[in-house]
């Protein structure tokens, strides 16, 4: 499963001249859970979503926008999981 984020994160890996290992080292995460991500094997959990943007310097929204092309369904999970962290007056009404 090579879906369009992870496609993302390889390119922009490769232009940094890293390997993985490096990556994960870069974002404090174990290589091998770095692997899975880029492999396409798991999905890069959302709690990442802002700290990888930042690393590989991509655009959060470009980030995102890949990921909702491979996992459209959990979109809503990531609007729930998000919105625990906005002021309550920015969060949806219901």
């Amino acid at each position: 499963m090579h879906g369009a984020l992870c496609r993302l994160m390889n390119q922009a890996v490769e232009a940094k001249g890293w390997t993985r290992r490096q990556f994960a080292e870069q974002i404090g995460i174990v290589p091998i859970a770095v692997s899975r991500w880029l492999l396409g094997q798991e999905p890069l959990p959302w709690r990442h979503y802002l700290h990888v943007a930042r690393v590989l310097n991509i655009p959060l929204a470009v980030l995102l926008r890949a990921a909702a092309q491979d996992r459209p369904r959990d979109v809503a999970e990531f609007e729930r999981f998000v919105g625990q962290y906005l002021p309550r007056a920015m969060r949806k009404a219901g």
